[in-house]
């Protein structure tokens, strides 16, 4: 296999790795392959692979792969002005950062209800789950402003993610 395909810094200690026992971590190392099986535009439209700047990646839109969505919103940002901190700005495009798919401000409400997209993969395989989050709305700006919850495949991965606190 081809060595450095992934950069892993020695000091790395790895991801968490849901599904096993607590404190599992997961490393990436020279004997790792990883392929990209979706990118999905939450809300947003489809960007094909051409439009994409320098990496051609295409972005599928989400309407495909959402089941649960109600309610939602789909709020859109587009005089947003992105800042890039603590990461490099290639990994997504500014159209995948605009766009959002978010159940609203009534918090309490929210706890009734969830947004759920299935992304069909082979069993039998290890998964690398990669998501971005931008948080755009003018009324978000502190702590505590929009908590929610990450599950995969019914597992939890996050309780209490707050993008402000990232």
């Amino acid at each position: 296999m081809l060595t450095n395909l992934y950069y892993t810094p020695e000091s790395d200690e790895g991801v968490p790795f849901l599904g096993q026992a607590q404190g599992s971590l997961y490393t990436i190392g020279n004997n790792t392959a990883l392929e990209i099986m979706y990118r999905v535009n939450a809300s947003g439209a489809e960007i094909p692979p051409i439009d994409d700047i320098g990496m051609f990646w295409g972005w599928l839109a989400d309407d495909n792969y959402l089941t649960i969505a109600k309610p939602s919103a789909l709020p859109v940002n587009i005089s947003i002005n992105l800042t890039f901190s603590g990461i490099p700005s290639y990994p997504a495009l500014r159209e995948v950062y605009i766009t959002a798919r978010t159940l609203g401000m009534n918090k309490t409400q929210n706890k009734n209800y969830q947004l759920t997209w299935e992304l069909p993969v082979d069993s039998g395989f290890n998964y690398f789950v990669r998501l971005h989050f931008c948080e755009f709305q003018i009324y978000i700006t502190k702590q505590g402003d929009r908590v929610f919850e990450i599950s995969l495949t019914n597992l939890t991965t996050k309780i209490k993610a707050d993008i402000i606190c990232w």
